[in-house]
């Protein structure tokens, strides 16, 4: 990213726009280097980054099995544990990968790797199980966004 060079500043490392850059180094993932600016971070591939009071977790997700909506905030349940994060369910959506992740209710997003079942009940498909056993109801405007994405 460039940053605008002033010719009137007296220090060339001062400038108008300020950006924080962090750094991520994990051994089972590429070099990040994530760029915010009063507002969201981009789209990532294999981490989710929950912010939090003070800090910034980054949760593979891999890990993490489904989301729930609560109010302006998410949990976020994974292998690891519950996480909260501030977010909206629409924007956590547009940044989770959309080949992994489906919404299945206007309050659960669901890691399509974690799906065990998808039971019936009066021949709709309305409830479905993880892995883990967690049971999720399907939303009915959500019903055919799920089968899309398993391919059903």
């Amino acid at each position: 990213m460039l940053i605008p060079k002033y010719d009137s500043l007296e220090n060339p490392n001062d400038s108008l726009i300020t950006y924080c850059s962090i750094k991520v180094l994990l051994p089972y993932h590429r070099d990040y280097e994530v760029m915010e600016r009063d507002g969201p971070f981009r789209t990532m591939k294999r981490v989710f980054p929950v912010r939090s009071v003070g800090k910034i977790e980054l949760v593979p997700l891999n890990e993490i099995r489904w989301i729930k909506g609560a109010a302006n905030y998410v949990e976020i349940h994974a292998a690891s544990g519950k996480y909260m994060h501030r977010e909206t369910m629409h924007n956590v959506i547009e940044q989770l990968d959309a080949s992994m992740f489906v919404r299945i209710h206007r309050s659960a997003i669901v890691n399509l790797e974690q799906i065990k079942e998808i039971s019936s009940e009066l021949g709709r498909y309305s409830q479905l199980v993880l892995h883990d056993g967690t049971e999720l109801k399907i939303g009915n405007a959500y019903r055919e966004q799920l089968f899309d994405a398993l391919n059903l």
